[in-house]
């Protein structure tokens, strides 16, 4: 694409900077997050009774199948388009505002994660529709148009029901005379089924999935303020029986301590383990990665998270 003179070159410095930018925090979170991910989602044992080809195609796989991974190649790979291509493909990223805005994260998380139930819905809608629309052409054909303006032919069944999935969820059918009784079933039935019934449905489950995500995060917001997430005690336990329940959790039990201590021990050799870390590590080796310990910190230390899978 050719841009005036003035303007082709601080359009090429901004989409390359931008791409820039985007392998920048494509790598930063690669850093910050493949590790884990391989160590909760890629069971150790398994790893090891398996090849080495193997192995590799269980790590690609258990990052693709995070989400997040995918989005920040996306994020990458539409850069590089719209730094080479064409700024158009820019458009994209003005997604990432709703990724990034916690609110909005869950918005997004309650309805993507619902798309089974949105799909078995929506077809259930199709099929209502596509009844109203055989009774319309065999019993009412040329009878009514719908009120939005549009072109309505209903000559054939086929242009009906595609008519009516087009223009059917907007509204009932306009007749062009005075509606008889049974016009007056046929528009009443439409607009209860189709445009109240089925459509609170619709966000129905939407609501009700953005208020379990927003209980879920507020319970993770509660356990973070008022439990200690090593001893398990609540905040007024150690209040009354201790020095504070900050001072707890930033110095008698700080999380990040035990984090700490896990990485150490993982770097560390087994056989210059002393006697007490050697009893510490079959701990930890007593519970499954990804099942218990390990994806239990993982996810309540990453909570805000929300895009996470």
């Amino acid at each position: 694409m050719e841009y005036p003179m003035p303007l082709r070159y601080p359009i090429y410095v901004a989409g390359f900077a931008h791409l820039f930018f985007a392998i920048l925090r494509c790598i930063s979170y690669c850093i910050a997050y493949v590790p884990v991910i391989i160590a909760t989602r890629v069971d150790e044992d398994y790893q090891r009774s398996t090849s080495r080809g193997k192995r590799t195609c269980d790590r690609f796989i258990a990052l693709f199948r995070t989400g997040r991974f995918d989005y920040e190649l996306a994020h990458v790979v539409f850069s590089a388009l719209g730094a080479t291509v064409s700024p158009l493909w820019f458009t994209p990223h003005m997604l990432d505002l709703g990724v990034r805005n916690r609110l909005l994260a869950y918005i997004l998380k309650s309805v993507t994660g619902n798309l089974r139930n949105l799909g078995i819905a929506l077809f259930f809608g199709i099929v209502v529709i596509y009844l109203y629309a055989v009774i319309g052409f065999y019993f009412f054909q040329g009878q009514y148009e719908f009120g939005m303006g549009e072109k309505f032919e209903c000559t054939s069944l086929y242009g009906c029901i595609r008519d009516f999935i087009d223009y059917g969820f907007r509204g009932p059918p306009v007749w062009y005379e005075p509606t008889n009784f049974s016009q007056f079933i046929f528009d009443s039935t439409y607009y209860i089924f189709v445009i109240v019934i089925l459509l609170a449905i619709i966000s129905g489950i939407i609501i009700d999935s953005f208020a379990a995500q927003r209980e879920s995060k507020q319970e993770i917001e509660d356990n973070q303020n008022n439990t200690c997430f090593i001893c398990g005690k609540t905040r007024d336990v150690i209040d009354r029986h201790g020095n504070g329940f900050q001072r707890h959790i930033q110095q008698d039990h700080n999380m990040w301590n035990y984090v700490y201590f896990h990485m150490y021990l993982e770097e560390k050799s087994p056989t210059d383990y002393t006697g007490q870390e050697s009893y510490i590590r079959k701990q930890i080796d007593a519970f499954k990665i990804g099942e218990k310990i390990g994806f239990k910190l993982f996810a309540f230390t990453q909570g805000w998270y929300a895009c996470e899978s």
